[in-house]
């Protein structure tokens, strides 16, 4: 199977990749093809139980950081603390 690209800005483009990289036409549009279809490929799915057993290991993890700053009798600020110690007036960062 052959493939006639019409396109003059699609055959600069291929020749301008062909002679960065050093490689023929053909193998520097194989090689932008399959990067482009390796960057487009779906974000795997994660099944209901894999996303209720990572939140349950996350919410673990916080009951874990909890008691680490409890034993230590280290306060722990409230989320309107946080937020005035990371934000100023206008919601912006510090």
């Amino acid at each position: 199977m052959q493939l006639n690209i019409k396109n003059p800005r699609t055959v600069e483009l291929a020749l301008e990749l062909a002679k960065r990289t050093s490689d023929t036409v053909t193998g520097a549009v194989t090689k932008a093809l399959e990067r482009e279809l390796e960057r487009a490929r779906p974000v795997p799915r994660f099944t209901a139980e894999e996303r209720e057993a990572a939140i349950a290991e996350v919410l673990a993890i916080g009951k874990q950081t909890r008691q680490w700053f409890e034993q230590r009798g280290i306060p722990i600020p409230t989320q309107e603390e946080m937020d005035t110690e990371m934000y100023d007036a206008d919601g912006l960062p510090r």
